[in-house]
């Protein structure tokens, strides 16, 4: 089991992934995400909970589709239906956070689409949060 994209711990050792777990959780407890709707746009805010962070954070939007069926046409799954969940369908560098002052982007907020945003440390860090936009 991969957690976070930086741990391999065995799925059946409890303990160790639960261990894991909690210690990534306490990353997330480093940064406050809040939006407000501002007509068709998203302002996000990005405020750091313990005054500042050790190094910058890349800021992404992920931009997806709840749901979508597709038909398929070949293959052996051929005259079947799928449904996909979450399909991502782009991801947008908003651009960096240096993790000692707010942060404030605006966002458009594609109809049909849910927007989540993703704070991971530069260089693939360890991502501090994730929030789902309304």
């Amino acid at each position: 089991m991969l957690i976070n994209g930086l741990h391999d711990v065995v799925g059946s050792k409890i303990n160790d992934v639960n261990e894991t777990i909690r210690g990534e959780t306490a990353l997330n407890s480093l940064v406050r995400v809040s939006s407000q709707e501002r007509g068709s746009r998203m302002e996000v805010t990005l405020a750091s909970k313990s005054g500042s962070l050790a190094k910058a954070a890349d800021v992404f939007a992920v931009y997806y589709i709840p749901s979508a069926v597709v038909e398929v046409t070949s293959g052996e799954n051929a005259g079947q239906r799928l449904v996909f969940s979450n399909v991502v369908t782009r991801i947008r560098n908003l651009g960096k956070w240096s993790g000692t002052t707010n942060w404030t982007h605006d966002i458009s907020a594609p109809e049909g689409l849910k927007t989540a945003i993703i704070v991971q440390l530069v260089d693939q860090g360890p991502v501090l949060t994730s929030v789902v936009l309304k």
